[in-house]
């Protein structure tokens, strides 16, 4: 019994690994279907993957198709995975270092952040979340 509860853990996460080695081919699959939902998640995982080995261009890329995927289907997601989303992106332009788009992007997405506490938000961009350090970039980008 012990022996068959283990194995069928492995082999679930051996099914996980394969789902993010093959993120990017399934977000394209599901972008150009009517599973808007399964695109959403497919293109967040892409995105949090090409983050993770910091190919911040792809992930930003896949973030955006996330996010304008929302805009056309809004209820393909539902707001953690908006936030998570929305952090993603943040912390590519962060990592980019293109501050007067984060904050733009902050301010689009402050409220879903906010649903989820200060400590889901304003532990991953401090710098772009809160007004007082807004000031800096808005001076930055005269």
């Amino acid at each position: 019994m012990r022996f068959a509860s283990e194995r069928r853990k492995r082999d679930r996460t051996a099914q996980c690994n394969r789902l993010i080695e093959g993120a990017e081919v399934l977000a394209h699959h599901y972008s150009r279907t009517h599973r808007a939902d399964k695109a959403f998640h497919y293109l967040a995982l892409a995105g949090r993957k090409s983050l993770n080995s910091y190919s911040v261009e792809e992930a930003e890329r896949f973030f955006r198709q996330a996010l304008c995927l929302l805009e056309s289907e809004p209820a393909c997601a539902d707001d953690r995975a908006v936030a998570d989303v929305a952090v993603g992106l943040l912390e590519a332009l962060f990592l980019r270092s293109d501050f007067p788009e984060a904050v733009r992007v902050a301010d689009r997405y402050m409220q879903r952040l906010e649903t989820f506490g200060e400590n889901a938000a304003a532990g991953i961009c401090p710098l772009f979340l809160f007004d007082d350090a807004r000031p800096a970039v808005r001076v930055s980008q005269r």
